[in-house]
């Protein structure tokens, strides 16, 4: 989780820029909830038409992200969420779906999950998809049609990154939670994905970053070796999803590139399409 990664940061006294925030919202029915056909001003300013008030999570985090990017101008920003329950239809309860703006990013996010396990697939964001939340009336709909929805869902939030924000947006929804006993070090009900890296025997340390770019500012930020995965695979069991912002130059920062322990080679490739 997006707060046990920050009190983790703490606790190492790690040098870095990072800020957690969390869209902590109850959801329940009241005379005043939102209805199919309203529109929406969120805080960017852009105009939602609610076309299914299922799909109120991404509404929350939308707004988490204007936030965020207004009031800590990160340079990356990697949200998570248990947003579709189409990404359980893509890739099941094995896979976290990623999508990001960014393929050195997504590179990454991927290959620290082969070392912890918690694998990561990426999929597509494109034009043609953006087109299904075109609105005639707003800015954007809620949702995008029958299908695709995980990819729609992703290109939604996209509608709220700034231009220059790196960016990455994980759909946990397929494993954040865990049914039965069906794998031995993940128990029933939250599956604390991305969490348990540093405390299993054998899972290699994080220690550099390598995130773009060159054209970022040059001043040093770096961070502990020790710096834990959970900054780049936390997770929410909250529907409203949560974000990590990062506001050095991440060319900087140590702690997340996969380092092999003893006896294993690092991987040299990542899963998942590229956009």
């Amino acid at each position: 989780a997006v707060t046990g990664a920050m009190l983790a940061l703490a606790t190492r006294k790690a040098k870095v820029n990072a800020v957690g925030v969390i869209g902590l919202v109850e959801n329940m029915p009241d005379g005043g909830a939102i209805r199919p056909d309203d529109v929406l001003k969120s805080l960017s300013g852009q105009m939602i038409e609610v076309l299914n008030t299922d799909a109120e999570g991404r509404l929350v985090l939308a707004d988490c992200l204007t936030y965020t990017q207004r009031r800590f101008k990160p340079k990356v920003v990697i949200d998570l969420a248990t947003l579709t329950g189409a990404i359980v239809q893509t890739l099941g309860y094995e896979h976290a779906g990623v999508f990001s703006n960014d393929d050195k990013l997504a590179e990454q996010l991927a290959s620290a999950g082969l070392y912890t396990g918690e694998r990561i697939w990426r999929l597509p964001l494109d034009p043609a998809y953006d087109k299904m939340i075109k609105s005639k009336i707003a800015d954007v709909k809620n949702i995008g049609g029958s299908n695709s929805g995980s990819i729609t869902a992703a290109q939604f939030l996209k509608r709220f990154i700034e231009s220059d924000t790196h960016w990455a947006h994980l759909d946990i929804a397929g494993v954040a939670w865990q049914d039965g006993e069906q794998k031995l070090m993940i128990p029933s009900w939250g599956t604390g994905w991305g969490v348990r890296t540093r405390g299993v025997s054998g899972v290699p340390s994080y220690q550099s970053c390598a995130l773009p770019s060159s054209a970022w500012p040059t001043r040093s930020v770096t961070a502990s070796a020790a710096m834990p995965t959970a900054m780049y695979s936390s997770i929410s069991s909250m529907r409203h999803g949560m974000l990590l912002a990062i506001s050095g130059p991440p060319s900087t920062i140590q702690g997340w590139a996969p380092v092999a322990p003893a006896g294993r080679a690092p991987a040299s490739a990542s899963p998942g399409a590229k956009n």
